[in-house]
């Protein structure tokens, strides 16, 4: 059994950005391979940046940060 202290419950806006994060970066891994220049490929790195800005004012930037790790990005 976990102890309770160990597991994090997160408020729907912070699982919101979380999740957005983790879309944002499965989109922008599909979008490396291609090798046309398309608004998607500028735009999604705004969009990352402007997520983990949301997520660090939400609390939850070092989620954030490792999620990014796990994608093989800096954060």
């Amino acid at each position: 059994m976990m102890d309770e202290q160990t597991v994090k419950e997160y408020t729907p806006t912070q699982m919101l950005f979380l999740r957005r994060l983790e879309h944002l970066l499965e989109m922008r891994e599909r979008l490396e391979g291609s090798r046309r220049v398309s608004w998607p490929n500028k735009l999604v790195p705004l969009a990352i940046h402007s997520t983990l800005l949301d997520c660090r004012e939400l609390g939850v930037e070092g989620e954030a940060r490792l999620i990014m790790e796990s994608h093989g990005a800096e954060a």
